[in-house]
């Protein structure tokens, strides 16, 4: 396998599911997949880059993976990230990259 760790999206269709939703990842998870690159798309100016860093997930082949950089990475993300200023104390929303007042 190889671990790619520039900023991506993970897509995927499933046939005979109605809401075409058929994985649920754990935020910061580490999964072994089966991926296929998806097509390039024309940038049109206003697109982020990894709209072209894109895969389909054809399969999960494996939940909580063992991957020592992978689960450091994990682990680091998994800790709460506090900013403190004379104006408060705020924490990271990592999934969304802005602040919160605590």
């Amino acid at each position: 396998g190889v671990l790619d760790r520039s900023e991506g999206i993970l897509t995927w269709i499933i046939e005979g599911f109605d809401d075409r939703w058929g994985y649920s990842f754990e935020p910061h998870g580490v999964y072994k997949l089966l991926v296929k690159k998806a097509k390039l798309l024309e940038d049109l100016g206003y697109m982020r880059p990894s709209w072209n860093n894109r895969y389909y997930v054809l399969e999960v082949l494996e939940e909580h993976a063992k991957h020592s950089e992978l689960e450091v990475l994990s682990a680091y993300l998994k800790t709460p990230k506090y900013l403190h200023t004379d104006r408060g104390d705020f924490l990271l929303n990592r999934e969304y990259q802005y602040y919160t007042a605590r």
